[in-house]
């Protein structure tokens, strides 16, 4: 992925930025293999949903995209859905 910030992201998925701007270049909805300082996207699932496991992430993912504000120190994209969101950024 073309490195991006947050700021523009945010922009372009018609979202709120909640805390400070940074740059990311890798995206994914696992948190178990996100990268150190990934982009992780909050999927809600019939089994799971992804902002369970945001608090997990800080420390390792540099911001998140989510559908609610969640409370955990990192920088969060709030943005109506989710999977909407992952496909315009692919």
């Amino acid at each position: 992925m073309t490195p991006l910030s947050l700021r523009s992201i945010a922009f372009h998925l018609e979202g709120t930025l909640l805390g400070e701007d940074c740059v990311v270049d890798t995206v994914g909805i696992d948190s178990r293999t996100l990268p150190r300082g990934g982009l992780f996207v909050a999927l809600i699932g019939e089994r799971n949903d992804g902002h369970d496991f945001i608090p997990s992430l800080v420390g390792r993912a540099e911001a998140v995209i989510c559908q609610r504000k969640v409370d955990a120190d990192i920088p969060q994209i709030v943005v109506l859905d989710t999977v909407e969101a992952l496909g315009k950024l692919a």
